[in-house]
């Protein structure tokens, strides 16, 4: 389960790509929830780690709930805390004014409904688990600091980068099943439909400036359609398939907001020689 806390922007939304692209491989079910900690920390005057806490154990909880109620075993939640989490959890118990009993850090094991949280760390530490097990992307050190390693940034770059390439493939692959001389007016529905519900995994593809693989697939289109150009003719091709993106890019950036259809009623030529 992945949880975006509305802080880090089209930041997170890359991690989010990247935790469903390793859960895919892995054959594992993904869940993606979305809230929006700014706006909840103060509302309720909370300092934004606590309200992002909160929200967090709240959508876990709801998950754990939900796959109890379906399977009908009791569902436990592992969390994956580290020993500076439990040091700010004393300070800020020390600091509201907790008495004796109140001083402590978080427990190992504590119930939600009829469920558990498990704090992984504990249990690693007890040799229940193995250590690395023990830490995830919310808790570790690294990831307090926004700026991860370069292999990490590197890896997160290849996988939007691949998960960009298939949705793009997947855009063409439709569109080879029409005539874009007679079924132009169709060609566009499709493309801008294809791309409104890719349009999260483009927006961020040209934040990395990644749309040169969509002008290079399209090229590819027009050179299987209307046959490879040669010499100052394979410029057309080139021009083409530049300009066609282009339009769509352009309609994703301003929002979506005018129809698809209405821009396909325009009939742009897809080629011209």
């Amino acid at each position: 389960m992945h949880i975006q806390h509305g802080i880090r922007g089209k930041e997170a939304e890359v991690d989010r790509i990247f935790s469903e692209e390793q859960a895919r491989l892995f054959g594992i079910p993904f869940l993606s929830y979305s809230c929006s900690v700014p706006d909840y920390a103060e509302k309720e005057g909370l300092g934004i780690e606590e309200a992002a806490r909160i929200l967090r154990y709240r959508a876990l909880e709801r998950e754990a709930l939900r796959w109890q109620k379906e399977s009908g075993k009791k569902t436990k939640i592992a969390l994956a805390h580290h020993r500076d989490d439990q040091a700010e959890t004393i300070l800020y118990h020390l600091l509201r004014g907790a008495g004796f009993s109140g001083l402590a850090g978080m427990r190992a094991e504590m119930p939600i409904c009829s469920g558990h949280f498990l704090d992984m760390q504990e249990y690693a530490e007890a040799g229940s688990l193995e250590e690395e097990a023990a830490i995830d992307s919310n808790n570790s050190n690294a990831s307090k600091d926004s700026k991860d390693s370069k292999d990490s940034k590197d890896s997160k770059e290849e996988i939007l980068e691949s998960v960009f390439k298939r949705s793009v493939h997947n855009i063409m692959e439709q569109l080879s099943h029409y005539d874009v001389k007679t079924d132009i007016y169709l060609v566009w529905v499709h493309l801008f439909r294809a791309a409104k519900k890719e349009a999260k995994v483009i927006q961020l593809a040209l934040d990395y400036h990644l749309e040169k693989i969509f002008v290079q697939a399209m090229q590819e289109f027009l050179e299987k359609y209307h046959g490879k150009s040669k010499g100052v003719s394979s410029y057309l091709h080139s021009f083409w398939s530049s300009a066609i993106v282009s339009v769509l890019l352009k309609w994703i950036k301003d929002g979506m907001k005018v129809p698809a259809e209405k821009i396909a009623d325009l009939r742009l030529p897809f080629f011209k020689k």
